[in-house]
This record gives C-alpha cells, structure tokens and sequence, in this order.
C-alpha cells in the first residue's frame, strides 16, 4: 500500500489551500461548518455516458491540524438516496453530525446524489431538475435485464425498458457502480475536469476508499461492494478511462440494507421498486436458527454464492427493525413466473408491518462472514433476536452508534495502510489444508493465505496443492525462517490445476513459511497436503577430557516432539581417529551434563539419567522439546581413582539421540 508513490502531492496540497479550493470557516475543528471545495456541485458521469441533473457530489477535505498522509487522503464516498425517490444536495456540513465527524477524523467526504428509480413521468423528476429527463431511472435490475410488468411499454416509443444493462437509462445502481471508479480514477490524477477539480481529487487515496449509504443507499452499494467487479457491465463495458477502474470499495458502511435482497414477486405493482410484496410476514423470528438460512440463501437470486463474493471487505451494518422471518418455503411455480423463485408461507423478510431494514440480515451476514464484519443493533427487541449472534447494542442512541461508526472506519483506514493481514494457520507436517485464495479484483492488495509450520534442519519436505474450486492455478512459495525464498512461486508450477515442491531437505531449523498463490488472478478453493520425512535418529562421535574440559554433541529438534532416549557410551578409537594418549585413564567413563537448546532453554536431568554398572553407558530417559532448533548435550568423563588421586576419564564417546518426531494428521481450514 502506499497509493501515490513517487508524486509530490504534499506541495500540491499546500498550493490547492493556498488557492482557497478547501473551504471552510476559521477556528477550531469543533467549531468548524465545512463547506465543499469551490463551493458548487460536481458531476460524476463523464463521456460517453450521459450526465443526469441528480448526479452530482460535493467534495469535503479535512481540516486543520490534519496533515495529510503520504498516500494521499483517505476517502469516504456517501450515496444520498432514500427509498429509490428522493435525494438532497449538500453544501454544507455541521461539525457534530455524522459527516463531520467524519472530517474531524482527517477522512475526505464525498457526498453524491444518487438518481431515483421511478418512470420518466413522475412528478418527483421535477422536484430536482429543471426539467423532466428525457430517460427514466428504474433500479429494478434483478435479475439484470429483467422487464418487469409496470416497464413494459413504458420506454421511448412505446418500448420496453431494460434498465440496467442499457448505457441509457440512469439509476442509483449504477450511480454505485459509476461514483466508485469516478472517485478512483480521479484519485490517481487522471480524469476530466477543471485544473482545479483536478488537484483537489489527486489528493485523495486511491486505495483506501469506503462507501456509506443507508437503506437504498445501502442496497445501491451492495451492488458493486458484495458482489463482482462491475466494471465489464454492459453498460460501461469498453469504455475506457474512468469505465476500466475496479468497481469495489475498499471498505463499507451499510446501513439497513437487506442482505438477501426480497425476490420479485409475481404480483409486483407500479411505483414500487425494488420490493414485491408476495408471501406473508405474520411471525417474527425469535433466534437466528428460525430463519432457515440453508432455505433463503440458495432460493436468492442476488445471494452472492458465486466465486466473486467480496467477504473479505470490511463492513459494517447497522440495523433497528424486527426480523419478520421465520419460516421461508422455496416455490417454483406459475404464481412468481417469470422470476426464478418466490417464498409461500411466511414469505420474505422485512415488509410492513416490520419495517424493511429488518435486523435478520445483519445476523445473516455476521454469522457467515464474522471476521469482517461489524453489526449493531440499534433496538433492544431486534438485539434480543440475535440469538447468539456476535452484535453490538446502541439502543435508540444511533448518534453513539455513529461515534462507533466513525471510529471503526478510521482503524479500517489505518489497517490498509500497513496492508491486510495474511490468512496464517499453524500446522504440523502431515496436516492437510483447505483454503481459499481471493481473486485478485476481489482483492488487489491482499496477501496470499499463509502456512507456518515449525520444522527441524534435514526435514524432506514435499508439497503438492490442489485446486479443489473455481479457477485457481496454485502456485507455492517457501520462505525459510530468515525470511529468505527457497522455492519461488514460479518454480513450484507444474500445471494449472496442480502445484508442488518436490522432496525438499530443509537447511535450518525454525519457523517455515508456505505462501499459497494463484497464476490465474481469478481465486479459487485449494487443497494442499503436507508431507515430511523427518531425522529420527541423530549420531555424533564426540572426544571427551582432553584439557581437562568436557565436550558437546548436537542434535536438531521441533518444539512438541519427544526424545525417546539419549544413549552415551565410551567406546574404543573409532577406525582412522587417533589414539588418545593420557597419563591417568585409558579410556572413558562417561557423565550427561546438561541438555541446553535455543534461547537457552535447558531440561533438567536430576530423575532423567541412569548410569550402567560398567560406568560405561549413560541413559537419559525421554523427555518432550520445549522449542524448536539446535539441541547441545554436554558430556563430561566420570572421575577414576590411580594412585591415591581421582581425575576426569578421557576417551571416546558416542552420542545417539532417538526422537520422534511431530505428525499431523488432521485437515486445517484456513479462516
């Protein structure tokens, strides 16, 4: 991470406030009504696609003492539409509301109208333009391409309305879609715009971008944010410029938006978007487990079960309303046609007289994407339904709801700077993994999964990972405990289903690493198996008393693995050693001095070792490594007596040290 490398964006900065672009009212932070740089609304929808008279945003920058980072600002971009219908400007920006805090928090805001999803003849067009569009701008894109009844006819010269998929036709969908690669593109210091608009945007950060909406807002960045890069819709595909850029945040905040988005129901009326109305919602769910998830999730058109899913986006989720949702029943039949699916019985979640910001979809979410995800609840009846689920409680105080909101958002931010962390697990070798990898649009910046895995000088070590889903090409890198590349990812290709690291003796004892990769950039589930043949028996011949000290024989070990036994025994010249010549002792009587390994972490002997009567042989009974490394056993010659005197035994010894080692046995899933 690091966004705007290499450019001198702090003297742009300094010229842009010298210039007057960052407005607002002197005085401290808290005191501060921010106004939006010069002063009027933008437009976000650039050539060939045509401008609407909602589509606008205001940018807001941070106040002083806020220095901006090297990057560039961090940005949040907020849609502004409510019920798919209305939309206001903001030109202004109190210091204590939301959005202010915001600032405070040194975090760019943009603020965008988004365009509202109603007929081209509706009275509400007017209430914003000065005149009436010329094309509507529907929102009912589910699925995509989809007529539904009320369109029908309803297009210029009497024809059909296909609303997403044609470049003509506005609506806050692609409003979602457009403002993210908008507001990226012209962070990298491209894009259309006045010199001065120009600057202004260059300043923010390209890579740490969040979105905020509430209710359709929220669902309008559902879109882009939980689902797959949009940026080959057939609406922008092939465009250029700004149409090329990524289309997913980098963070989200969104505020009671259903998860699973209501499916249409065959008796869809005129003037409601989004939301069909068929099936009952009589029965509120007391737990999660009422919902029957493993029922709604596959019956959804929009659940985000393919491989593009963006579960790994920071998110947060606010939500005050009663989950009206117990008993869901899938329904294929001729009453939902020409949609794929339609609930009977207690129908849908989150219609009147719950509400439709139903809390269940934040449980939804929590429950299968808990690492990145923030949910609170803003009512105690909702909180209480939770049934376990991992929430956080503001009860009817949304304005500490939103102190929380900001405060996250600035860790999120933080975070990024440093990079996300790598998916790591601990195993043992022999252990089985099962990951995934993200693809790379779901994930630019993300690291790839890593293994750890302790390991002793000498370890055959042999790799193979498999694609097990999607269209991953595996690839496996091995980092050795000084950080160093052993095998690089493209050495351990050998097709494109299949990568492995052929029988590999491992140099040094310490920490290894695995990094698991993919050559395709689409992501995809893999299986690796780990494999392991591992020193069972060390053997060292060691001469002990010459200058009247003792001698240290050595043996490589992994924290967990047990010594079965430590053998010493004095043994007679080996063949090519020279004889030892001593005045008092032929030879030796040997003694188990100590056991010392890394980080000087010692075994304590004292109920460990037994002498043989011969005085020949030392045993020292088994014991477990507490640490991973190079093991030193120190031995010592016994005292023998001639003449009256007593002086340490010299001669030869044999150390034998017999372990057994650590082996995985199970299958480890990677979080």
């Amino acid at each position: 991470m690091g966004g705007h490398t290499g450019r001198a964006w702090s003297s742009i900065a300094r010229a842009v406030v010298m210039a007057g672009l960052l407005l607002g009212v002197a005085g401290p932070a808290s005191a501060q009504i921010y106004e939006s740089a010069n002063g009027e609304p933008w437009d976000y929808v650039v050539a060939p696609l045509t401008p609407h008279c909602v589509q606008t945003y205001r940018v807001f920058m941070p106040p002083e003492p806020h220095v901006m980072p090297e990057g560039g600002w961090p940005v949040m971009v907020q849609l502004r539409v409510s019920g798919f219908s209305t939309t206001d400007d903001v030109p202004l920006i109190p210091p204590n509301n939301f959005l202010g805090q915001v600032l405070e928090q040194g975090i760019a805001v943009v603020v965008a109208r988004g365009t509202i999803s109603r007929t081209h003849d509706d009275p509400l067009w007017l209430e914003y333009c000065e005149v009436a569009p010329s094309f509507p701008g529907h929102g009912l894109f589910h699925p995509p391409g989809f007529v539904p009844p009320d369109l029908v006819g309803q297009g210029p010269d009497g024809t059909d309305i296909v609303p997403y998929d044609e470049p003509a036709y506005a609506m806050a969908e692609k409003d979602a879609v457009l403002l993210i690669q908008h507001v990226r593109h012209l962070a990298r210091g491209a894009g259309d715009l006045s010199d001065e608009q120009q600057q202004v945007m260059a300043l923010l950060d390209h890579e740490r971008i969040a979105v905020h909406g509430r209710s359709a807002g929220a669902i309008a960045f559902m879109w882009p944010a939980l689902g797959p890069d949009r940026r080959g819709d057939a609406f922008i595909a092939g465009f250029g410029g700004q149409y090329d850029e990524p289309t997913r945040p980098d963070i989200a905040v969104l505020l009671g938006g259903p998860v699973w988005w209501p499916l249409f129901s065959g008796d869809l009326g005129p003037g409601v978007p989004h939301f069909g109305l068929g099936g009952h919602s009589e029965i509120a769910a007391p737990t999660m487990g009422d919902a029957l998830l493993e029922e709604l999730v596959p019956a959804s058109a929009l659940a985000y079960e393919d491989a593009a899913l963006n579960a790994i986006l920071p998110l947060y989720m606010s939500y005050g309303e009663l989950s009206a949702s117990e008993d869901y029943g899938k329904n294929i039949s001729a009453t939902c046609s020409p949609q794929p699916f339609c609930f009977d019985d207690q129908g849908f979640d989150g219609v009147p007289p719950y509400g439709i910001h139903a809390a269940w979809n934040g449980y939804t979410w929590k429950t299968l994407h808990p690492q990145n995800t923030r949910v609170a609840i803003t009512s105690e009846i909702a909180y209480q339904q939770a049934g376990g689920v991992d929430v956080v409680p503001f009860f009817g105080d949304e304005a500490q709801r939103d102190v929380d909101i900001v405060e996250w958002l600035a860790e999120q931010f933080d975070a990024l700077l440093v990079g996300p962390e790598p998916a790591i697990a601990s195993v043992v070798l022999g252990n089985k993994v099962a990951g995934a990898v993200p693809a790379a649009e779901a994930a630019p910046d993300a690291d790839a999964p890593v293994l750890a895995f302790e390991a002793a000088a000498g370890t055959r070590l042999s790799l193979r990972c498999v694609r097990k889903g999607g269209e991953l090409q595996p690839t496996l890198r091995l980092i050795a405990p000084d950080g160093g590349e052993l095998v690089s990812a493209v050495d351990s290709v050998s097709s494109p289903k299949a990568a492995r690291i052929a029988p590999f003796s491992l140099p040094d004892s310490g920490s290894y690493r695995v990094e698991v990769g993919d050559a395709s950039g689409t992501g995809g589930d893999f299986r690796l198996t780990t494999k392991a043949k591992q020193p069972k028996l060390a053997k060292q011949v060691v001469i002990v008393g010459l200058d009247d000290g003792s001698e240290v024989a050595s043996f490589e070990g992994v924290a967990g693995a047990r010594v079965k036994r430590i053998l010493v025994r004095g043994i007679k010249p080996p063949k090519g050693f020279p004889d030892i010549v001593a005045d008092q002792a032929a030879d030796l009587f040997p003694t188990a001095l100590s056991i010392v390994g890394p980080d000087e972490a010692s075994i304590d002997l004292t109920d460990l070792v037994t002498t043989s009567k011969s005085g020949r042989r030392v045993v020292v009974d088994g014991f477990e490594l507490p640490s991973t490394g190079t093991w030193s056993i120190r031995v010592g010659g016994a005292e023998v007596f001639g003449d009256g005197e007593s002086v340490e035994s010299v001669g030869y010894a044999r150390v034998a040290v017999k372990v057994l080692p650590v082996k995985g046995k199970t299958l480890v899933e990677l979080p």
